[in-house]
């Protein structure tokens, strides 16, 4: 997973291996952040998933699970599941869900839709992706 949470931790990525588009959402992103009046980026988490990654890995490093609905704790594919999420969408094989916690904070979980990302996690964006 590419985490970055603050301005030093996204000058230290280096996103040059990363397929084009998972790239260019990354990209998207870190210019996203920055382009307003106010540098948002130590406000902002972003998470990259990587092929690889497990539900645990995405919960340690940005303290939840996508697949757990945050209010019942009722898990995706069960009745009452409900996503947490403030918006969710995809463009090209990337989807981008962007969890907003209060007034100050946000979270966005980038998951790209491609071989080798938890099954579980591309299925959810899928389903809900407009």
């Amino acid at each position: 997973m590419i985490l970055i949470h603050d301005r030093a931790s996204a000058a230290a990525v280096s996103p040059h291996h990363l397929d084009p588009p998972v790239r260019a959402a990354l990209e998207a992103e870190l210019a996203l952040l920055t382009a307003g009046e106010h540098d948002l980026t130590d406000w902002t988490d972003i998470a990259l998933v990587q092929p690889g990654d497990t539900e645990a890995d995405i919960k340690r490093e940005v303290g939840f699970s996508p697949l757990v609905d945050p209010i019942s704790n009722v898990r995706f594919g069960q009745p009452g599941y409900a996503p947490g999420w403030d918006h969710l969408s995809v463009r090209d094989g990337v989807f981008r869900s962007v969890w907003t916690m209060g007034s100050t904070y946000a979270c966005i979980l980038l998951v790209p839709d491609a071989d080798g990302i938890l099954p579980e996690l591309v299925t959810l964006c899928r389903h809900y992706a407009a």
